[in-house]
C-alpha cells in the first residue's frame, strides 16, 4: 500500500500542476485582453493520516498529496470602485474641453476675426467722414458692413450647428448609459446565479467590470458590491441597478433646454463637476454655447440700434433722411443685415447733419465715434471690447476645463496603476511561474519513476 500511496500522490501532483499551468497559460493568452483580470489557482496540502504514513491508510482524500483549493479572479473591488468613481470628474472636464475648444475655433483671432470685422467697419466710417461726398467711399463702408454681417451669420450658424450636435451627442450618450445599465443588471443575474451554483462565471465578472468602468465615464456613478457578486449602482443617490432591477435615464428634448431625469421619479440628473460625459454635455457645454450666442446677439443688437439711431438723423448725398443703415428686424447675430434703403443706393448712406451741407461729416464722425462708446456690459464696455470678451470667455472655460482635466487625470492614473498592480497580467511573472511549474512537474515525474522502479523490484522478488 505504501508504493500505491506514492503513486496516488504523484497522480494528484500531476493533476494540480496541470491545472496550474493551464491557469498560467490562460493569463499569458489574455495579457492584452481588455478588462481581463489575472486568475490564480490556490493549492492546499492533503494531510496524511498516521496509518497512511505507515502504509496502512486507505487511498483517498485523507491519503496525502495536494488538491486544488481555489480558482479565483484577482481584483480589489474597493480600488476598482474608487477609480471608476474618479472617472466621472475626468470625463466631465475632457468633454467640456472638447466641446468648448470646438466653439473657440469659431472665434479666431487676427484676419477674419469678429473683432477685425468690427474695426474695419468703424474705419470705414472714418473714411466716410474724411470724404463725405465720395460715393466710392460709401460703397466701401457698405462692403465692410456686409462683411461684418456675414461674419456674424457664420458665427451664429456655427454655434447653431454646435448646439444641434451637442444635443445629438447627449441623446447618444444617454442611450449608451441606459444600455449599460441594462447590461449591468443582466450580468448581475448571471454572476449571482453562477456564485450560488459554486462555479463563478469569471468571464461575466470581467464583462461587468468593463461595463461599470464605461458607465462611470458617462455618469457620476457610485458602486456597492453585494455578497452574491452583483454590484448595485447609484446616480445622484438614486439606485439605478440592484441585481436584476434597473432604472433608465429619461431625456426630454421637447423644450428649448434638454432635461434629464432618473427614470420616472422626476428627480433631475445631478449637477456638478463629477457628472461624466453626460453631465458635461447637459451642463457647461450647452450652457456655454447658449451664453456665446446670447453675447453675440447682444452685440448685433447694440450695433444695429446704436448705428441706426445716428444714421436716421443724418442726410445722404441725395438729400434724403430718416433711413436706417441696418434692417431694424435683424436684431440678432443670425438676422443682422444692411437695410434695403442703403444697400440699393450708396447715396442714401448718411454722413451729414444737414440736407443742404453736402460736405458736412458730423453724422459719419458720430457713427465712427461709437467705437469708443461704452454701450455694452452695463455701460462698461465698447462694442470692440465686448467682441473680444466673447472669445476670451470661451477660452477661459476651455482653460478651466483643461486645468480640471489635468488634476483629475493624475488622480485616475494613480488609482489605475494601483488597481493594475493587483489585476493585470505580468508576462515576466507568468513565465517565472511556468518555469517553476516545469521544475515541479519534472520532480513529480522522477518521483513517479522511482515508485515504478520500486514496484517492479517487488514484482521481481
Amino acid at each position: 500500500m505504501g508504493i500505491g500511496l506514492l503513486l496516488d500522490i504523484s497522480r494528484q501532483s500531476f493533476r494540480a500542476l496541470d491545472a496550474a499551468m493551464n491557469v498560467a497559460g490562460q493569463n499569458v493568452a489574455n495579457a492584452e485582453t481588455e478588462g481581463y483580470s489575472r486568475r490564480r489557482l490556490g493549492l492546499s496540502a492533503v494531510e496524511m493520516s498516521p496509518r497512511g504514513i505507515l502504509g496502512g491508510g486507505q487511498i483517498g482524500p485523507s491519503a496525502g498529496g495536494v488538491s486544488i483549493a481555489s480558482y479565483e479572479r484577482l481584483r480589489d473591488s474597493m480600488m476598482d470602485h474608487a477609480r471608476w468613481e474618479a472617472r466621472g470628474g475626468l470625463n466631465y472636464a475632457n468633454e467640456q474641453e472638447r466641446v468648448m475648444s470646438t466653439v473657440e475655433s469659431l472665434f479666431p483671432s487676427g484676419d477674419g476675426s469678429l473683432s477685425e470685422s468690427i474695426e474695419k467697419f468703424w474705419n470705414g466710417w472714418a473714411d466716410v467722414s474724411d470724404h463725405p461726398t465720395d460715393n466710392s467711399v460709401r460703397l466701401a463702408v457698405l462692403g465692410r458692413a456686409e462683411s461684418l454681417t456675414a461674419r456674424m451669420h457664420t458665427l451664429d450658424n456655427g454655434l447653431d450647428r454646435m448646439q444641434t450636435e451637442t444635443k445629438l451627442a447627449l441623446g447618444d450618450r444617454v442611450d449608451e448609459a441606459n444600455l449599460l445599465i441594462e447590461r449591468v443588471a443582466a450580468l448581475n443575474v448571471s454572476i449571482a446565479h453562477a456564485r450560488r451554483s459554486g462555479n463563478p462565471d469569471m468571464g461575466s465578472e470581467d464583462a461587468l467590470g468593463l461595463s461599470l468602468e464605461r458607465l462611470s465615464e458617462l455618469v457620476p456613478a457610485r458602486f456597492e458590491a453585494q455578497e452574491d457578486g452583483s454590484t448595485s449602482v447609484y446616480i445622484g443617490g438614486m439606485r439605478v441597478v440592484q441585481l436584476a432591477e434597473s432604472t433608465p435615464l429619461t431625456l426630454d428634448t421637447s423644450g428649448s433646454t434638454p432635461s434629464l431625469t432618473i427614470g420616472d421619479t422626476g428627480i433631475s440628473y445631478p449637477s456638478g463637476t463629477d457628472g461624466g460625459v453626460i453631465g458635461a454635455l447637459l451642463g457647461p457645454s450647452l450652457t456655454g454655447i447658449e451664453e456665446a450666442r446670447g453675447q453675440l446677439n447682444a452685440l448685433a443688437e447694440s450695433i444695429v440700434t446704436e448705428v441706426n439711431a445716428l444714421h436716421t438723423a443724418g442726410y445722404g448725398t441725395d438729400g434724403g433722411t430718416g433711413r436706417n443703415f441696418f434692417d431694424t428686424t435683424g436684431l440678432s447675430a443670425g438676422t443682422i443685415a444692411v437695410s434695403s434703403d442703403v444697400a440699393s443706393s450708396p447715396s442714401a448712406i448718411a454722413a451729414s447733419s444737414s440736407a443742404t451741407a453736402a460736405g458736412d461729416n458730423s453724422v459719419a464722425l458720430d457713427i465712427h465715434d461709437l467705437r469708443f462708446a461704452q454701450v455694452l456690459g452695463g455701460g462698461t464696455q465698447t462694442v470692440s471690447d465686448y467682441a473680444v470678451d466673447v472669445a476670451t470667455g470661451i477660452g477661459a472655460s476651455v482653460a478651466s476645463a483643461r486645468a480640471r482635466s489635468v488634476g483629475a487625470e493624475s488622480t485616475v492614473a494613480g488609482l489605475d496603476a494601483l488597481a493594475k498592480g493587483v489585476s493585470s497580467v505580468s508576462i515576466d511573472d507568468e513565465m517565472i511561474s511556468l518555469i517553476q511549474l516545469q521544475q515541479a512537474y519534472a520532480a513529480s515525474a522522477r518521483l513517479l519513476k522511482i515508485a515504478d522502479e520500486m514496484f517492479m523490484s517487488l514484482l521481481a522478488i
